[in-house]
């Protein structure tokens, strides 16, 4: 059984000519498609260098930068994740949930689902079942993950039974669930996980709700409704979901969401609040400035969003307004297909793919951060426990952030008090890995490489 492709349908941009265009702050760099088949899904490799691409009959192995292949292996993987200390693969193949060795994708163990599952007292042959959309956990060793099973079970009845399921990944055995039994018809769509692993979220469609999970309980303590669910109309259409790096209490989502049988009321870009249990940023899914965009692509600190449309937009969600809207007559597009994209902050690229093509774009503002790697500047390098930056700076404007290989961005502090003296920097909570803190100093930024030893 092959993956659904929605898992991702990223954003896509073919160019007819394959010379760099530019507009604004954005540089597209370079597209590819495929002599036969499509693009599952596509992540960065820890080294942000090379990303990895599942397609219908292979894995691929590219270099960001050219997007020329490096390494290809005779399957395919219909989701890909990585592990929080970025040593292995989760991937997800036919029935198959897998551990893999990042170094060969050799199978370290991995989960095959039972004949039958969730079909009790039913005709289970007249039915498919496969997963819909995993995430890992960042703090614990689990993934979790949407298991569908779907279709006519009977000659008069059809069934659709999504279940957010649990496994750990070392053991790749079940260990739980987290939806309750009115749960599992509610059309789950897809599932997000915080950075800190506080909270799990999902966005489903038909009659839409956020529901939030606290993970330390695995109790559901959030169930926001975005929309009613009209059997015979359009239904809410979520098309992505994600938590806030810089806060677990925020989440953002798009998607196309019904308020009355003859029209869509919410058709954008949101941000809810768990908290305050409500949506507190919709400028860009709510009236004017409405995008009707299924997906967007977070930089910048998530001050900025590049979000697919009729036209590529690029959304200011501090200033609340459209900052660029590129036409795409305009730069040369051949063809388009929209969805979402992944990028990289420490470099600065975004990577994206779906049907059988697959680009690349690049932040030409991260061209303007100075890379230093000086000893004597931030030291220890590598670091068991602190990081220590010498200062040179008397501007009033200072602040740092901590990012992942990934770009994921997992600590910042703002308002840093000016001066020349030293600041220290604690790295004991993260795993031995590569990070990168990011210090701004007025309107210089330098970017530090730091390798975390355990």
């Amino acid at each position: 059984m092959k993956p659904k492709v929605f898992v991702s349908l990223l954003i896509v941009l073919v160019f007819i000519s394959i010379s760099q265009l530019f507009s604004g702050d954005i540089q597209f760099l370079w597209s590819k498609s495929l002599d036969s088949g499509v693009v599952y899904d596509l992540e960065f490799m820890p080294d942000n260098n090379y990303f990895i691409m599942g397609t219908t009959y292979s894995t691929q192995i590219r270099e960001t930068a050219t997007g020329n292949i490096i390494k290809s292996y005779p399957f395919y993987l219909g989701q890909i994740e990585f592990t929080p200390d970025s040593t292995k693969m989760i991937t997800q193949h036919e029935y198959n949930i897998q551990l893999r060795n990042i170094s060969d994708l050799s199978i370290i163990k991995q989960y095959t689902l039972p004949w039958g599952t969730d079909t009790t007292d039913l005709n289970y042959e007249l039915s498919s079942i496969g997963w819909d959309h995993l995430v890992v956990d960042p703090v614990r060793p689990l993934i979790y993950a949407v298991r569908h099973r779907a279709g006519y079970v009977s000659s008069n009845k059809y069934v659709d039974i999504r279940r957010i399921m649990i496994y750990n990944y070392e053991t790749m055995q079940e260990v739980g669930e987290l939806t309750l039994p009115d749960d599992i018809n509610s059309h789950i769509k897809y599932i997000a996980i915080s950075n800190d692993g506080k909270y799990l979220a999902s966005i489903n469609e038909a009659e839409s709700h956020i529901m939030v999970w606290d993970l330390n309980t695995r109790q559901k303590i959030r169930n926001f409704k975005l929309c009613e669910g009209d059997p015979n109309a359009t239904w809410g259409e979520p098309g992505q979901i994600q938590f806030s790096s810089l806060n677990s209490d925020n989440i953002y989502f798009a998607g196309k969401f019904r308020q009355s049988k003859d029209y869509v009321g919410y058709a954008g870009q949101f941000s809810y609040s768990i908290l305050e249990n409500k949506i507190i940023d919709g400028t860009f899914g709510f009236g004017e400035l409405r995008t009707w965009s299924q997906s967007f692509t977070l930089f910048d600190d998530e001050e900025r969003s590049l979000t697919p449309s009729w036209d590529l937009m690029i959304l200011n969600l501090k200033t609340k307004l459209i900052e660029q809207q590129i036409l795409y007559d305009t730069i040369s597009i051949g063809d388009v297909a929209v969805g979402r994209m992944k990028y990289s902050q420490s470099t600065g690229y975004f990577i994206g793919g779906g049907s059988n093509l697959f680009s690349c774009i690049k932040n030409k503002v991260i061209t303007n951060i100075l890379t230093h790697e000086f000893d004597y500047i931030i030291y220890p390098n590598p670091t068991t426990s602190d990081i220590t930056i010498e200062r040179n700076c008397s501007e009033l404007l200072q602040s740092y952030s901590i990012s992942d290989i990934h770009g994921n961005m997992l600590s910042s502090q703002n308002n840093i008090s000016p001066g020349y003296e030293a600041i220290t920097i604690s790295m004991s909570k993260y795993p031995a890995n590569i990070y990168f803190i990011r210090y701004t100093c007025g309107s210089t930024v330098s970017v530090y490489k730091v390798i975390k030893q355990g």
